[in-house]
């Protein structure tokens, strides 16, 4: 870990910039946080953003919350959704909004990297469903953390996109990490959990940008680190019509969970992610 921090402020002091937290979505974050504060309080706040105000719309009115009719108050929307999702709501327009420059540069690797996030935050929340035990975390905390936990390959592609794709052609190799270290002097991993804390974001974002490749875990980490890390593992196969059912029992087994189980949740998983439409997702 002292390596991984050493290397994230070289690679910072050669101008690679973490970038900042938009103040009006951190305002919007902190207003969100405060636990005295209510629905319309909340709501309030997502009015100063038209685009999450449309976000939080949207999916207060998909099928998923098997609303009669389409939400079209923020108010509601909120209600419905919950504090955490909302939180989520408002971190993906962050990300989204930090990264503009890149997506229009990149806009089909920043679609990629989006598809296989979203893939492995719904492995990650339909896992969660399930109970996994000693786990202190919700379905939603697992779903955003999962969706952030690769958040540092974003940084690199800003930061050197030639680079970054040299170390995708040559991630089949050998651990992607290390060709990360070799080309830019920092992995992903540790670039992820500097962003994540320069935002202030839960401590449990930092563990899964952190944890999900691998590394030592604490006993009190362990089904944590393991829900991730199956996310993390499974989430190309969800991107490709593959067979799930060959890693059901190690899987399984590392959670603690019955295999059949495990396959249900899956495929669960591909079903929800399946009916979210990318390109609906990564409107603004």
């Amino acid at each position: 870990m002292i390596a991984e921090e050493t290397a994230t402020e070289e690679l910072l002091a050669q101008r690679v910039a973490i970038p900042s937290l938009p103040g009006a979505l951190a305002a919007i974050l902190a207003t969100v946080d405060r636990e005295e504060n209510g629905a319309a309080e909340i709501a309030a706040a997502l009015a100063c953003d038209p685009g999450l105000c449309a976000r939080a719309l949207r999916l207060a009115s998909s099928a998923h919350y098997g609303v009669a009719e389409p939400v079209t108050e923020v108010p509601r929307a909120v209600m419905t959704l919950g504090r955490t999702t909302i939180r989520r709501v408002v971190l993906q327009g962050a990300v989204l909004t930090c990264f503009e420059t890149v997506e229009r540069r990149d806009a089909a690797r920043v679609e990629r990297f989006w598809m296989r996030s979203t893939a492995a935050a719904h492995i990650a929340r339909a896992l969660t469903r399930l109970r996994v035990p000693d786990l202190a975390y919700g379905p939603e905390e697992l779903y955003t953390a999962a969706l952030l936990m690769d958040v540092g390959s974003l940084v690199l592609l800003d930061h050197d996109a030639a680079r970054w794709c040299a170390v995708q052609q040559g991630a089949g190799l050998g651990d992607p990490r290390e060709l990360e270290r070799l080309r830019f002097g920092v992995d992903h991993a540790a670039l992820g959990r500097a962003l994540v804390e320069a935002w202030n974001l839960p401590v449990f974002v930092a563990e899964a940008a952190e944890l999900h490749h691998g590394g030592p875990v604490a006993p009190a980490h362990a089904s944590f680190a393991a829900v991730v890390r199956a996310a993390e593992q499974l989430a190309d196969e969800l991107v490709s019509p593959r067979e799930l059912a060959p890693h059901a029992p190690a899987l399984a087994a590392e959670l603690g969970l019955a295999p059949a189980a495990c396959l249900r949740a899956l495929e669960v998983a591909r079903r929800e992610w399946s009916a979210v439409g990318l390109s609906d997702w990564l409107r603004r």
